[in-house]
């Protein structure tokens, strides 16, 4: 187990990150950039990854969002923003 870094912006929908990993911490990396934390198996097969951001007052109506685990609130210029993960999708094939 290692922990590793993954990169996302605004419009990511999903991070390919090895199966099976606990996401430890996210923030703002940069104006309308994010970095996360996971602690991760480097062996396991890669899954894409759910990972949302919602705008602080966003109507949120779509039913994902009542899967989601929060993860943090992060500061982005003058937006508050705060990253749900819902968790793993399908297995990425290389």
């Amino acid at each position: 187990m290692i922990v590793d870094k993954f990169l996302f912006n605004y419009n990511t929908e999903h991070i390919e990150m090895p199966k099976g990993s606990k996401i430890l911490k996210a923030i703002a990396w940069g104006p309308g950039k994010f970095a996360l934390w996971a602690l991760v198996n480097p062996n396991a097969p890669l899954r894409k990854r759910a990972i949302k951001l919602y705008a602080t007052g966003q109507d949120i109506n779509d039913e994902l969002s009542l899967t989601g685990t929060y993860i943090a609130t992060l500061e982005d210029g003058p937006y508050i923003l705060h990253v749900f993960d819902h968790g793993e999708m399908i297995e990425v094939k290389k």
